[in-house]
């Protein structure tokens, strides 16, 4: 029995002679058969993923129903704005909110002129009084 030739080897004839780099090919295709299209699978399943729409900023919300209420007459001491922490947080971290519209003085968190008050609430409302 003489020497098996490349081809042999990878399911080719004998008299058939293939290329070095043909050889190196067949080779890893058969190691992972699914290799290239496991490759495909794996960049379509690691696209970065969308955030759904969330929901309208505290800031926009709640700065249309306070110069809402100030329109109607009532006076910003008057007026509490009740928070959730979730809210609070955004709120706080508002990178769109000017230094003017939300102060942190003698430690009660005000925006407009408004205090706000954090916790204690399952949604966000204002109350005016």
């Amino acid at each position: 029995m003489g020497r098996r030739t490349r081809g042999e080897l990878f399911g080719h004839s004998r008299d058939r002679e293939i290329s070095k780099a043909a050889a190196h090919r067949r080779a890893r295709e058969v190691q992972d058969p699914v290799g290239r299209a496991k490759c495909a699978i794996l960049r379509c399943a690691m696209r970065p993923m969308v955030r759904p729409a969330g929901r309208k900023s505290p800031a926009l919300r709640f700065r249309a129903e306070i110069e809402q209420a100030v329109a109607d007459g009532f006076a910003c001491e008057g007026m509490r704005l009740r928070l959730t922490l979730g809210d609070a947080s955004l709120l706080k971290r508002d990178a769109s909110l000017s230094v003017s519209d939300i102060s942190f003085a003698a430690g009660i968190m005000r925006f407009l002129g408004v205090r706000i008050e954090e916790g204690g609430v399952e949604r966000s409302e204002l109350v005016r009084t």
